[in-house]
């Protein structure tokens, strides 16, 4: 009955809420939400709701702390990074802060251990190590690194190895044997007819290795037949050969035949005519020729025999000549006379006539034509008087300079008195040029000629050019007249 009751009471709320929708105790619905004591509704909070949670003074100078205390704002002032970014964290000290758009500088004197992959999209250049000295980097790994192209292998370009699949010729083999199973005989030398023995070496092959060929009893009593059969005599019976091996054929006359291991001899008194050409893999002895009376062997040609290294030459050892470049001295020069076109004087006298050399006090006789010629740096003089080398003794020259304050000249009074020409480079300023040179640096007296306040003074010296200055008494360099004498050698 109290259910019922009850029931009946809520009844008008829940119409009175089915009438508004929803209920309206929380309201709004979303954000941080308010209530009050009075009110059975919620709000919408405000900051202002927020800082009521924390104590202190909580203003624009303050700032809320995480111990739910308001506390005031310290005056910190914004500086440039002055720290490098390195491989440990370090706690600061300053009282700055350095700014969200600031960039601290890396250290590049790190020395990491990197743990991540690094890929560089540039290309890096390794400059640590020393040419020839050190290794520019270090690496802990023997595996190959894919797509690495190196320059150098050991020290060495690719040209100074040989490629993956290559060939050798014959000749480049020198050493070792091939063996069977890579096509060799297994063996380094070989006589005769060679035996296969399977996978092992070679082998010589005797006289039963051939016999075995043959099928059936092959014995002293059989001999090989052609059809590859041992089969017994029917025949004659078998006989010791009796001939020799000659030159010519003989048809032979015997019933007996001769076994298949017998040998004939060789006739050693036969005189061939060798068609073939023989290769002696042993040395030859040649004794045929008498020593002293005869040769021991004849040939029909006069080529040279390449590598023959004969032991004297008509008799004569190798001592017995000179080599083929070699020098005299004079004292073997014991005949005949040296031409003057070798440098000799073409004469055995100390006189003589023509293209020769005279004795130290000749007499000529008729014209003496001689061309211009020079002994010892010095000319010589000719019959007509030309071609004379200069005097050695002092040489004089002396001219009057005439100066106009634009240029300046020699008086033609005065040509060839050993001065050449007069150039004015500047005020007051001339070149005087000798002609022909001294062969010294002359010495110069100089004078003016009409203005006792003019001095001529000399500057520079050579052996073909003097330089003047003309000075007033004040020092001042002035364009004026002035005579010139030197002398010298």
């Amino acid at each position: 009955m109290k259910k019922y009751f009850a029931l009946f009471l809520l009844l008008p709320l829940l119409v009175l809420a089915q009438s508004q929708g929803v209920l309206t105790r929380f309201s709004p619905a979303n954000g941080i939400l308010v209530g009050t004591r009075n009110s059975p509704t919620t709000t919408a909070a405000t900051s202002a709701d927020v800082r009521a949670l924390w104590s202190g003074t909580c203003n624009s100078s303050s700032f809320l702390r995480g111990d739910g205390s308001c506390q005031s704002i310290s005056t910190t002032s914004a500086a440039n990074p002055t720290a490098s970014v390195g491989l440990s964290a370090v706690n600061g000290v300053a009282s700055t802060y350095m700014r969200s758009d600031a960039a601290p500088v890396l250290s590049q004197a790190i020395v990491p251990t990197w743990t991540g992959v690094h890929t560089f999209d540039a290309v890096p250049a390794f400059n640590g190590g020393a040419s020839g000295v050190t290794a520019p980097f270090s690496v802990d790994s023997t595996f190959v690194v894919s797509s690495l192209n190196a320059d150098l292998l050991d020290g060495n370009s690719s040209s100074a190895f040989a490629t993956a699949s290559h060939n050798h010729a014959a000749s480049d083999v020198n050493s070792g044997t091939f063996t069977v199973a890579r096509g060799g005989t297994g063996v380094a030398t070989l006589t005769g007819i060679a035996k296969g023995n399977g996978t092992s070496a070679f082998t010589a092959a005797t006289s039963s290795d051939v016999i075995g060929l043959w099928t059936g009893t092959c014995n002293s009593s059989t001999y090989l037949r052609a059809d590859g059969s041992c089969v017994a005599s029917t025949g004659p019976s078998p006989g010791n050969s009796v001939n020799q091996v000659a030159l010519g054929s003989s048809a032979g006359v015997s019933t007996d035949y001769m076994r298949a291991d017998a040998q004939l001899a060789l006739n050693q008194a036969i005189l061939p005519t060798w068609t073939g050409q023989h290769t002696f893999n042993a040395i030859p002895i040649f004794n045929g020729g008498t020593s002293g009376s005869t040769a021991p062997f004849t040939v029909d040609s006069t080529f040279v025999v390449t590598n023959l290294n004969a032991d004297t030459v008509d008799g004569q050892s190798a001592s017995a000549f000179a080599a083929a470049s070699h020098a005299h001295s004079a004292a073997d020069v014991t005949s005949g006379t040296l031409a003057v076109a070798r440098g000799g004087t073409g004469t055995t006298t100390s006189t003589g006539t023509g293209n020769v050399v005279l004795s130290a006090s000749p007499t000529f006789t008729g014209t003496v034509a001689m061309a211009a010629a020079t002994v010892g740096g010095s000319n010589v003089c000719r019959a007509d008087g030309t071609n004379c080398p200069a005097a050695s003794g002092p040489r004089h020259a002396y001219g009057y300079i005439a100066a106009d304050g634009s240029g300046c000249s020699l008086f033609s009074s005065y040509a060839n008195a050993g001065i050449a020409s007069c150039t004015r480079t500047g005020t007051g300023a001339y070149s005087v040029n000798f002609s022909p040179a001294f062969s010294n640096v002359p010495l110069c007296v100089y004078s003016p000629t009409s203005d006792s306040t003019l001095i001529p003074t000399l500057n520079t010296g050579s052996t073909s050019l003097n330089s003047v200055v003309v000075k007033n008494t004040s020092g001042t360099a002035t364009d004026g007249s002035f005579s010139i004498q030197c002398l010298g050698t």
